[in-house]
């Protein structure tokens, strides 16, 4: 299905247009003159995806071709499916907007994707698979290289064929984050970032020849300055005083620099019960993250997304919300 998406689009809209040019130049340094690559983290770029089609209405039918995604088709699908009710509450707001696990949970669930496709909706199905793909190559361990390369290409294609000659003109603000200027149901901002964050992780791949093996594209996101200031809220509430948050915000660096410092002659394990430090557990991070076992192996992915959907149920079902949904962003 993805192939025939991919073909019929190429076919009517990428022919003879200059998609293969970079759409994201990086910055210089004024000092070194070296290059400053910028990638956007892209947990929040799918949860801006996915809070964009729940924002959807959902009760009246949509023209054909007016969304990528579309919530009214996906919350027909997710009735006749009967057993998705996390995907049902994410499509009708009555979740935390700020978690990752629901989120993922949406873009990941072949059970949704399937029922679309049944209902002839095969269109919105490939989206999920395309998008949630191109997330999971930043984003998931134990794929290789290669199949990064292959998710990553496929999906920058396929949004300069959405965007097509719009792409091009100098008449439209792309970086508008207002749905009124938007394209197919997202603000042209998002999509146009998802292309960015492709060029700009091949332009890291063009000037280190080592990236391919040393590269861990995970690394780009924002996990530590979300734990830290999950933390310090939780240690200083939510409108602490700047002398409180100072000395709060020093106790975090020094502790991390605990964990990851190998030099200062010891280390802290990574919790209460476990046999090994951060600096170690970091290693084998990076060792297996191009590993290829998910791969190779299916039933590896099938524990991974199973895992996914039910830390999705939980949260969506249960009542843990996340630091972030006490906040107003």
């Amino acid at each position: 299905m993805v192939a025939q998406l991919e073909q019929a689009m190429h076919d009517s809209e990428f022919e003879g247009l200059g998609f293969d040019a970079f759409c994201y130049v990086p910055e210089v340094n004024d000092v070194t003159g070296r290059m400053l690559v910028n990638v956007q983290d892209m947990p929040h770029i799918i949860k801006r995806l996915g809070n964009w089609t729940a924002k959807q209405d959902g009760t009246n039918r949509p023209k054909e071709g007016e969304f990528l995604i579309s919530k009214y088709r996906c919350l027909r699908a997710v009735k006749a499916a009967k057993n998705l009710p996390e995907v049902e509450a994410f499509l009708n707001r009555k979740v935390d907007t700020q978690c990752v696990p629901i989120i993922e949970n949406f873009f990941y669930n072949h059970r949704l994707r399937r029922k679309l496709i049944a209902h002839g909706h095969w269109r919105d199905a490939c989206w999920l698979k395309i998008l949630g793909e191109g997330y999971q190559a930043f984003e998931m361990s134990q794929l290789t290289h290669q199949e990064r390369n292959r998710r990553l290409h496929r999906m920058r294609r396929m949004l300069a064929a959405v965007f097509h000659t719009d792409l091009h003109s100098m008449q439209i603000d792309h970086a508008s984050d207002k749905l009124k200027d938007g394209l197919y149901g997202f603000p042209r901002a998002v999509p146009l970032i998802l292309m960015e964050n492709v060029d700009a992780r091949q332009h890291v791949l063009d000037m280190c020849p080592d990236a391919e093996s040393e590269l861990v594209e995970r690394s780009w996101s924002s996990d530590d300055l979300e734990i830290g200031f999950a933390v310090a809220t939780r240690k200083c509430g939510a409108n602490p005083q700047m002398c409180d948050m100072i000395g709060c915000l020093g106790n975090i660096e020094f502790l991390t620099d605990l964990r990851r410092n190998s030099d200062r002659g010891f280390t802290l394990v990574s919790a209460a019960h476990s046999k090994y430090s951060h600096h170690t557990a970091s290693e084998a991070k990076l060792a297996k993250w191009n590993d290829g076992l998910k791969l190779a192996h299916r039933e590896l992915m099938q524990k991974h997304l199973d895992k996914k959907q039910k830390k999705a149920v939980f949260k969506a079902l249960g009542r843990e919300r996340s630091t972030r949904s006490h906040f107003d962003y």
